[in-house]
């Protein structure tokens, strides 16, 4: 689950991938952030270009090679998704969230999508780029869709700029297709654009003039609406016919320029004879300057009119569509600068975010070069190892380190040239000699044509102690089992002993029922002292094998389970030498192969043992029915054990195989022994239930279940 903290840190990583990564490389290592964030396995992010179709560079990186859908493209046309047509369509159309914690229908070839979460980049209302997510193993929450949103939100600005520049690209290039129709002007505008300044607004005023001088105008104009104090004003730049500079900042009402931008009218606007319509009465500018042409053009942005680009003319001369031309391409140019204006506001907002973000990053942030010559650091590095921001900037990273990892810094250095990333653990210094362990993601990157490191360090004292503690507690543990494990093995071999002895003794004294007369009531004693030794003898062997079943690993083989089965019953007979028994295998095959081990016979001997202790019938009655049965195409063993015993309660049947040992007068001593059979059949993927002998008559015995995969 991504945290605020997860979120923070991704955003300076974006912002640091926008400063240093190439336009192709900055959608995939930002996505490579987001995934990694959100233990997505793939995804995409893609920005909306001018046709209005999804571009996803990120998707030849991350999921190009391991898609098969014929005819694959990194371009999705509008056509392709809008009304509706797939979820991050809907997303992109209803500027919302979308996300699905189900499997989706895809295309043949296509990646299976198991979960998807899919979040619009949006900058000033207008999706702009879109991040969609999928197959996550828990499936999308709350705090994932919080945490995307707000990655989007960061981003909308840093995409928006990089759109934009461009899409100023794409439109200088086809400026310069139609100023090659106007050959006669090309020199001046080719110059004017060379002479372009990194401040946008002195090249609008530039536009302005020249458009003045091109055109043979007697007034040029940029005029831009602008709200101060809930009033609509006009904010006017122009040049007039002296070539002298005119600021114009007064209400709008009136003007000719603000019904042409609050109408938002399309490409060339001309006005004859302008003296002559209302604004001969509301624009006073107009009256006074004796204008009787109008030439403007709409300044949009994200097709929002926000200013007009105007010439105007004391009288009603003609435009050669050479003319109009190059007005156009002026005006158009005059919207590119404005769109960098408003760029360079966002940007300088944006660069005070990630200012904020770097300086109170909880982790500790380098910047060094190759040599590690410290160039900037955020307040946590100096919070942290108790130096100022200056003290460190004249460092170097050895000054930092403890002796021991000093000589490791070259190899180091050496790795972060060839693999460019590296993440490693050292130990920091403060100024007050204060070692602090640190774990260290280093990255190296290129700006401007120097290489220099930027690096994370994060304080992991705590990490240290937890380690330290579970190391400890791994070897109290340890001992604390071995001890138990001695204590079970004596136990159960002087139990054995002990039982084996008392057992050696029944047999003698059965013996000698030949020769001596006992009584009945002795007889039964013995009878008595023998199953009760059986029993012990049974506990024992439980508690080994519950014991063992999770400290060793099971290797499973063929076994034939007749065999198996033969041997349990003469080692119960045997046991119960003095019980009218009578157990029988009906249905038997010679080749009843299954997957198990040893164990099975342990088994079988716990539900015969059962069927015996809880049966006070004279004659004990045992039959074996084995079986074939198919479930889901699976073939199955299926053996049933009846029995004329007491017989189980539906209620106690929904017990039986419980993890829990019972203590009650219907099954006393039969918890543990059905709890090993249930525990061994779980390794063999195999079943045990009961039911009742006779259907709906419960007291009249009982019908032990197991069902075992074939073998093969």
């Amino acid at each position: 689950m991504a945290t605020i903290k997860d979120l923070k840190t991704t955003q300076s990583e974006i912002a640091k991938i926008f400063l240093t990564f190439s336009d192709i490389n900055f959608y995939s290592e930002a996505l490579d952030l987001v995934l990694e964030e959100l233990d997505a396995e793939f995804g995409y992010f893609g920005y909306i270009d001018e046709r209005g179709d999804l571009i996803c560079p990120s998707m030849t990186r991350n999921i190009w090679s391991k898609c098969s859908v014929k005819d694959k493209n990194i371009v999705f046309p509008k056509e392709t998704w809008v009304g509706n047509k797939n979820i991050w369509g809907r997303s992109i159309e209803q500027k919302k969230t979308i996300y699905s914690n189900s499997p989706r229908k895809v295309p043949h070839g296509h990646l299976p999508i198991k979960n998807v979460l899919v979040v619009p980049i949006i900058f000033k209302h207008h999706v702009i780029g879109q991040f969609a997510v999928a197959n996550k193993s828990d499936g999308f929450s709350q705090s994932d869709i919080n945490f995307l949103e707000n990655v989007a939100d960061f981003v909308s600005p840093i995409l928006n700029a990089k759109l934009d520049k461009k899409r100023e690209k794409i439109l200088r290039e086809k400026l310069e297709k139609k100023l090659q129709k106007s050959e006669n002007n090309f020199k001046i505008l080719n110059d004017v654009f060379l002479s372009f300044s990194e401040n946008p607004r002195r090249n609008i005023q530039r536009l302005v003039q020249t458009t003045r001088e091109l055109l043979d105008a007697d007034w040029a104009f940029y005029n831009k609406l602008v709200t101060k104090d809930n009033e609509l004003m006009i904010d006017s730049y122009g040049i007039n016919k002296d070539n002298k500079e005119m600021f114009i900042f007064e209400n709008a009402a009136g003007f000719v320029c603000t019904d042409v931008i609050q109408e938002n009218m399309q490409d060339l606007v001309i006005f004859e004879d302008i003296d002559k319509t209302k604004y001969a009465i509301t624009d006073d500018f107009l009256i006074k300057q004796n204008i009787k042409k109008y030439v403007g053009g709409v300044i949009r942005i994200e097709n929002e009119p926000i200013a007009d680009f105007c010439i105007l003319y004391e009288d009603n001369r003609k435009l050669s569509d050479s003319d109009k031309n190059i007005f156009q391409i002026l005006v158009e140019s005059a919207t590119i600068e404005e769109k960098r204006l408003l760029e360079k506001e966002e940007l300088r907002k944006s660069e005070k975010r990630f200012k904020a973000l770097f300086n109170n990053a909880t982790d500790a942030i380098f910047i060094h070069d190759l040599e590690g010559n410290i160039s900037q650091v955020n307040n946590t590095v100096a919070d942290r190892l108790g130096y100022s921001k200056n003290e460190l900037t004249s460092m170097n990273i050895e000054e930092i380190d403890t002796s021991e990892n000093r000589k490791l810094i070259q190899n180091r250095m050496d790795d972060l040239r060839k693999d460019k990333s590296l993440i490693f653990e050292t130990t920091h210094l403060t100024k007050s000699g204060k070692k602090i362990p640190t774990e260290v993601n280093a990255k190296l990157v290129q700006y401007n044509g120097y290489n220099f490191i930027i690096s994370l360090a994060r304080d992991i004292t705590k990490r240290k102690k937890i380690e330290k503690e579970v190391r400890e507690s791994r070897e109290l543990y340890k001992k604390a089992y071995n001890r138990a494990e001695f204590y079970k093995d004596l136990f159960a071999h002087d139990i054995n002993n002990i039982l084996q002895n008392i057992k050696s003794g029944i047999d003698l004294l059965s013996i000698w029922t030949d020769k001596y007369v006992y009584s009945d009531e002795m007889i039964e004693v013995f009878n008595i002292i023998n199953e009760q030794v059986v029993r012990g003898a049974g506990l024992v062997s439980n508690i080994r094998n519950l014991s063992n079943l999770n400290n060793v690993e099971v290797n499973l083989k063929p076994i034939n389970l007749k065999n198996c089965l033969e041997e349990a019953i003469n080692f119960v007979k045997k046991s119960y030498f003095n019980k009218n028994l009578n157990i029988k295998i009906n249905n038997i095959e010679e080749n009843i192969i299954a997957l198990a081990n040893k164990l099975i016979t342990d088994v079988f001997e716990n539900i015969i043992f059962n069927a015996i202790k809880y049966n006070q019938n004279e004659k004990i009655k045992i039959s074996i029915e084995i079986s074939e049965d198919t479930i889901d195409n699976e073939q199955y063993w299926k053996l049933e054990f009846r029995d004329n015993g007491m017989g189980i309660s539906d209620d106690m049947k929904k017990k039986l195989f419980g993890t829990q040992i019972r203590d009650n007068k219907l099954s006393k001593g039969m918890g543990l022994g059905l709890l090993t059979v249930k525990k061994i059949l779980d390794i063999y993927n195999g079943e045990i239930w009961v039911e009742d002998r006779i259907p709906g008559r419960p007291s009249e015995g009982s019908n032990f279940v197991i069902r075992l995969p074939k073998e093969g």
